[in-house]
């Protein structure tokens, strides 16, 4: 009889008094584990020392392979693997004792132990990469303040690299999904979506360890202000240059005075970009041309953002006049 895993009813009857009983007969057919080459598990460390935990549980479904009735026992060597001795708790963190190192596996039948088979893998551990956490980004918007702004993240891959002993290669994502599997890279000029927002960078460094790192992209709201009028004054000598007070124009630029703004004055916007020749007199200042346009920065002392203004400064000059002779004329 060709026995399946089944269940035999059994018949027993007097032949004399034809009174029977039924016995019930289980039959377990196990069949002999098979197993796969089994891939090498690995894990990553941060400090060097090449000592990693590894939960063996995560390993059982590779191994089992879809049998059913099957179970997966975990060793530190052969011996112990044939003979079921010292099996690793693979439910807690195992902590190698080199690298590499073997592991012995045994698998088998739930229902007979005694049918089983053995194998092996081995634990790998890489080092996960040597970068510097990156900072946050902060950058001042522009005259808009409309808070969307490009960001140069070749900046962050530099602050990330510098003093590494690896070769990193950073990608960016705009979510961590998306950065665990490698979806979706952002390109390294980048203009934010939303304010402030946060990003995802992806560091590689070259083996199967890599780390994910956040930051945000914060941008900071300038300083708002009015286009002030022209400062027209009237000459009184024909030379076209007179003395100005600048800061009269304060009153127009800034619809509410704010400590935490600072009014400066230049007289091009090279050195107003460059924070130099800063007009010292602006309550004195006397033009150089006529036209001439002088540039007024508005900083915010707290975020160091500035924005800038032109102020036209115009001379008029008095209509030209003929030299009037004397006249003579004699009294009555």
């Amino acid at each position: 009889y060709n026995a399946l895993t089944e269940t035999i009813y059994t018949r027993v009857e007097s032949t004399s008094t034809g009174c029977y009983s039924i016995v019930i007969l289980n039959i377990i057919v196990n069949t002999v584990p098979e197993l796969i080459p089994i891939s090498s598990f690995q894990n990553c460390e941060t400090d060097g020392d090449q000592i990693a935990d590894f939960i063996f549980l995560e390993k059982d479904d590779e191994i089992i392979n879809g049998q059913t009735g099957k179970e997966v026992l975990y060793f530190e060597t052969a011996s112990d693997a044939i003979n079921r001795l010292n099996s690793i708790d693979k439910n807690l963190p195992y902590t190698n004792i080199s690298i590499p190192q073997t592991i012995f596996v045994r698998i088998e039948n739930i229902t007979d132990e005694n049918c089983f088979a053995t194998s092996s893998f081995e634990l790998e551990i890489g080092s996960s990469p040597d970068f510097n956490p990156p900072t946050n980004y902060l950058i001042c918007d522009d005259d808009s303040n409309d808070s969307i702004e490009v960001f140069d993240l070749n900046n962050t891959i530099t602050e990330m690299n510098e003093g590494s002993s690896e070769n990193l290669t950073i990608t960016f994502y705009e979510s961590i999904e998306d950065a665990e599997a490698e979806l979706n890279e952002i390109p390294l000029e980048y203009t934010n979506t939303s304010n402030p927002q946060q990003i995802y960078a992806r560091i590689d460094n070259g083996t199967y360890c890599y780390s994910i790192a956040e930051f945000g992209l914060n941008i900071v709201q300038v300083p708002s202000v009015n286009v002030p009028s022209d400062m027209t004054f009237c000459d009184n000598d024909y030379d076209g240059s007179i003395t100005f007070d600048l800061t009269v124009s304060e009153f127009e630029i800034l619809d509410l005075r704010d400590d935490d703004i600072v009014i400066s004055y230049f007289e091009d916007e090279v050195n107003l970009e460059a924070n130099t020749n800063q007009i010292t007199n602006p309550d004195s200042y006397q033009n150089i041309t006529n036209p001439q346009t002088v540039f007024v920065k508005a900083t915010n002392v707290v975020s160091n953002c500035f924005v800038s203004v032109p102020l036209d400064l115009i001379v008029n000059l008095p209509p030209p006049i003929n030299d009037v002779p004397t006249i003579g004329t004699c009294s009555s």
